[in-house]
């Protein structure tokens, strides 16, 4: 968290960030499944320069089983270990997926949390904004209706009920 790697010429050019961040970087948050950015399961943030605005940076989710380590060079990536942990504290999206029982097994969790992190990064989201940007990720266990009321509840047009509903998990 907050470390800056360099890569080597032991790396073959053709290692996925998600390789990299599981087996060199020992984050083992993002996980993997599909290797077909299909899943949602690997999904990370990144922050990278800009291309059509000199000096300006863009945020957003990416699944790492796509990226290629060496296309990173100059990102900033952020994982979910980023985001807070029992030790630090959880990020209110993490508490938000607790509180609205939006995970059971928890393997898709991580990626569904950075997927939406990524997305309020550029700004308010509207519930059907939330809704559609979530139709990457795949969960087996839950069902999405509890995960999709934890992340409009972060929604701008989202009913003042819904974002009450939250339960603190700290009483838990």
């Amino acid at each position: 968290m907050g470390e800056k790697y360099t890569v080597d010429g032991d790396i073959p050019p053709w290692t996925r960030l998600v390789d990299f961040l599981r087996e060199k970087a020992k984050l083992c948050g993002t996980k993997v499944v599909c290797r077909e950015a299909g899943c949602g399961i690997c999904t990370v943030v990144i922050t990278r320069p800009d291309l059509e605005h000199e000096g300006r940076y863009k945020t957003y989710s990416v699944p790492s089983c796509q990226t290629l380590l060496y296309a990173c060079d100059g990102w900033s990536i952020e994982s979910v270990e980023n985001l807070g942990d029992r030790f630090t504290g959880y990020h209110s999206l993490q508490k938000a997926l607790h509180g609205f029982t939006g995970t059971q097994c928890g393997y898709c969790s991580p990626g569904m949390i950075m997927h939406m992190y990524g997305q309020i990064q550029n700004g308010p989201l509207t519930m059907s904004q939330v809704e559609r940007s979530l139709d990457g990720n795949l969960c087996r266990c839950t069902g999405y209706r509890p995960i999709l009321d934890a992340f409009k509840s972060f929604a701008v047009d989202a009913d003042q009920v819904l974002k009450n509903k939250l339960t603190d998990i700290e009483r838990q």
